[in-house]
């Protein structure tokens, strides 16, 4: 159910639950806007789409922040990317206005997370997918490394993941406290309620599911959690000319097949997140199905290119290990 803002601040005065119900309130606005897009080579800031925002943190009213933890106990924010060319996430920058480590917990910090998108999406024109619980990698930051600030730049966190995270479709990006220790809390930026181009592209995980911060709150913000990617860590620079076929089963045990509509030999890798060829074989496609053994592979997300011909094919399917 859609929750705007106005209809949240009369339920808060209603006899329901608080705990059902989120408000925003105490909305910050610094004198500072995203202008920059950092290029250097291949390597990229995705920061477009944030370009010009009103720098913003909004407070939620029973402590900590709508862009953080909170009250609510929301243990994930997310921004969504699209997915317009092929690259590796080697890193993120996350911009952090606001901190509070009470704790003083060496081990108390945030993880930095890739997922996929869902395999399905919103009830909500344009009808966005939002994140799924397929995680693509993760990367720790302690919270006595972290830097606050809401002035431009000032407060940029630099998070690198331990190999790149070879992207083929849409993801999210986004930050877990799962990790923060009691008293600690933090609030990343955003744009001003109402500047996105685009409505629901931010996200949450709240009471362990996922929810636009639009849908959940009554704010259309983006937040200031920027991948950065390298376009030349891919094995196919160009997959224009490639067809995406589904693999099935998804998730698979030993026997993963494709259906690719032609009968012929052809060959097939398979590739890690990093990019790593984990499997390469000769193949035949039987009434234009393609199968091969992945019993040996490693639980965790794949990627396959076939080839048979002038035809190319590439897929992405889940291992897991019962």
């Amino acid at each position: 159910m859609k929750k705007n803002l106005s209809l949240l601040l009369l339920l808060l005065f209603s006899t329901m639950s608080f705990s059902q119900i989120k408000q925003s309130s105490d909305v910050k606005h610094f004198s500072g806007f995203i202008r920059e897009n950092i290029t250097r080579n291949c390597i990229d800031t995705i920061t477009d789409f944030f370009q010009g925002s009103t720098i913003s943190l909004y407070a939620a009213p029973n402590g900590g922040f709508v862009s953080g933890n909170n009250g609510f106990n929301d243990s994930e924010k997310l921004q969504l990317y699209n997915h317009f060319q092929n690259y590796s996430i080697i890193g993120a920058w996350v911009w952090i206005g606001e901190k509070i480590f009470n704790s003083q917990n060496i081990e108390s910090g945030i993880e930095v997370v890739v997922v996929h998108t869902d395999s399905t999406s919103s009830n909500f024109p344009p009808f966005i997918k939002g994140p799924s619980d397929s995680v693509l990698a993760t990367a720790f930051y302690p919270m006595s490394a972290i830097v606050a600030s809401e002035f431009p730049w000032l407060g940029l966190n630099y998070i690198e993941f331990a190999s790149p995270v070879l992207i083929r479709d849409g993801y999210a990006l986004g930050v877990r406290f799962t990790a923060l220790a009691e008293g600690d809390t933090l609030g990343i930026i955003t744009s001003a309620d109402g500047e996105p181009n685009q409505a629901r592209r931010s996200w949450e995980r709240w009471d362990g599911v996922y929810g636009s911060i639009l849908d959940n709150w009554g704010l259309n913000i983006d937040l200031a959690i920027f991948p950065i990617v390298d376009c030349e860590l891919n094995y196919i620079s160009n997959l224009r000319d490639w067809e995406f076929i589904p693999a099935f089963p998804n998730p698979v045990g030993n026997q993963l097949n494709f259906a690719v509509n032609t009968a012929g030999t052809c060959s097939i890798k398979i590739l890690d997140l990093t990019g790593r060829e984990v499997l390469k074989q000769q193949c035949e496609t039987l009434s234009g199905i393609v199968s091969i053994d992945v019993s040996k592979l490693n639980s965790g997300t794949y990627f396959a290119y076939i080839e048979r011909g002038s035809k190319h094919y590439y897929s992405r399917f889940e291992k897991y290990i019962r």
